[in-house]
Formats: C-alpha cells, structure tokens, sequence
C-alpha cells in the first residue's frame, strides 16, 4: 500500500489566505447556485405601453417624423410617466425598441397614468389591462424568488466568514491541513507543494557575480 507523502508546510500569507478562500466559495457556489429572480413585469408593461400609445397616436407620429415643418406646432413629449401597479414611479421612452426620434403630441406633464388606480387602468383596451392584471397576479412568485436569494446570500455570506475564520486563524498549510484536511485541494499551486512552483529561469551564478560573491 502507497503511503501518501506528508505535505511540506508552508506559512500563509493574506493573499495566499484570500486564494484559499476564493477556491472555497467559487466551489461552494456550484454546489450551491444562487437562486434565480426571474420578473419580466417591467419589460412586460413597457412592451405593451409602447404598443398601445404607439398605434393610438400613429398618424400624428408619423406626421411629426415626415413633416419637420409642423414640429413646432406640436407640444410633444418623447416619454410616458407612470406608476406601476404597486406605485413606482417609471418612464417609457418612445423610442425604447427603433432607436429613433419619437414623440407624442402631448405635453409630457399630461402624459401621465396610474396603473394603481382603477379609473386609469379602465381607460385602457382589454390587451393592456390584461398585461396589468397578469403582473399582480406574478409579483407573489416574484416576492418569494427574492426572499429566497436573500437568504441564499446571507448563508453565503456566513459560510464565507466561517472557512475565513479557520484559514486566518492558521499560521501555515501545515496548521490549516491539521484543522481541516480536505482543504488541500483548495489550496493555490504552490502552498500544497512548493516544488511546483515555477521559478524564471535565471543564471545564479550571474547574479551572484553582480554581488562579488564568487563561488
């Protein structure tokens, strides 16, 4: 039977402690992935918005984007202001998805919805309320997937404060693989063998004549 040769210790250092602890966690998350959020709301009521003021105002758009002459008889705004179903304050550019120069023939101050208050929401056509409705009914699933990251990143957090705990408490390999043996494979190229460290190739003899020392 093979017996395995014991390690050569040597001390750590804080970069060398940080190195450790790196390999640790960057481990500890692929066993242990983050928990993803996933909420498109935003995107969903951006899409749908611009859809809607778009196609409700085309004409005057397209009279603003062809006839430069009219623009000055227009009060235009390139945005729409709006609170969202739980009350935060959002703005839709118009020119969100084309990248060009549109805007409505309205004054941005009265372009203005509340999608918290009924009388707002009930203005719109059934395809935009339902959008509206279908975010309330996600943002349950939503809260629960964020709460559910929130703790993942305090166990994380712990965790990392914990490993940190046993390696700067150790002056050495030697010491850390007594505490904890199963860290060896997370140890840098180096610390667990000091032979595999690649060294320049320099002529030693060269830089000990630059001293005077002949050997």
């Amino acid at each position: 039977m093979t017996q395995k040769v014991p390690l050569k210790s040597i001390l750590l250092n804080k970069q060398s402690r940080q190195d450790i602890v790196d390999n640790i966690m960057q481990s500890y998350k692929k066993q242990n992935p983050a928990p993803e959020v996933v909420d498109t709301r935003l995107h969903d009521m951006q899409t749908v918005l611009l859809k809607y003021y778009r196609q409700k105002h085309a004409d005057i758009i397209n009279m603003y984007k062809n006839k430069p002459v009219i623009r000055k008889f227009i009060t235009t705004s390139p945005s729409v202001e709006y609170n969202d179903s739980n009350g935060i304050a959002c703005s839709l550019p118009f020119n969100l998805e084309q990248g060009d120069d549109v805007r409505l023939p309205v004054a941005k101050r009265c372009m203005f919805v509340n999608l918290n208050n009924p009388d707002d929401v009930a203005k719109f056509p059934k395809y935009v309320i339902d959008v509206i409705n279908n975010n309330k009914s996600k943002e349950k699933s939503v809260r629960k997937q964020r709460a559910a990251l929130s703790a993942w990143k305090v166990e994380y957090e712990r965790y990392e404060q914990d490993i940190s705990n046993v390696i700067n408490g150790s002056r050495s390999t030697g010491q850390l693989l007594n505490v904890w043996p199963e860290v060896e494979q997370f140890l840098p190229v180096g610390a667990s063998d000091p032979s595999t460290i690649n060294l320049p190739s320099v002529n030693i003899n060269s830089l000990n004549a630059r001293l005077g020392i002949k050997k």
